[in-house]
């Protein structure tokens, strides 16, 4: 999970993974897995990135209505939160969409492991020894 919030592989740690902001390339730069390892595979990276930014929404709704229950009767300014509000509606999910992929990588490998012929396809396509990618997992 560490390695996809950082825009790395899951299952090497290698890094440039993706070809401009939103498009991931097939296969590991060093290891050779491919990260969509099923038709509809990153599906759950639109939940993903969609529940992070609700959650972040309802945190805004709280402090508003935190402000509004310390305000003692003074009128309360609801603009820097209607501001903050738009710009995690709009600017975020564009900004998390990468890091949203990679961490749903993680979350698919952590979950159902490579089968051999996906390991057999990432030997296929790896760029590094197997001896060295056996001592980075460590």
């Amino acid at each position: 999970m560490r390695r996809g919030a950082f825009k790395r592989c899951p299952r090497c740690g290698s890094g440039h993974l993706f070809e401009g902001w939103f498009r991931l390339k097939e296969h590991c730069p060093r290891c050779g897995m491919r990260f969509e390892r099923e038709e509809g595979a990153f599906t759950g990276v639109y939940l993903l990135n969609f529940g992070v930014d609700l959650f972040l929404l309802w945190a805004l709704m709280m402090v508003y209505i935190g402000m509004l229950a310390t305000a003692d009767g003074e009128p309360v300014n609801a603009v820097p939160i209607g501001i903050a509000a738009a710009v995690v509606a709009i600017v975020f999910p564009v900004v998390f969409y990468p890091y949203a992929k990679t961490i749903w990588i993680a979350i698919h490998l952590g979950a159902e492991a490579l089968s051999p012929a996906e390991l057999e396809e990432a030997e296929a396509h790896r760029s590094v020894p197997t001896e060295v990618l056996a001592l980075a997992s460590r």
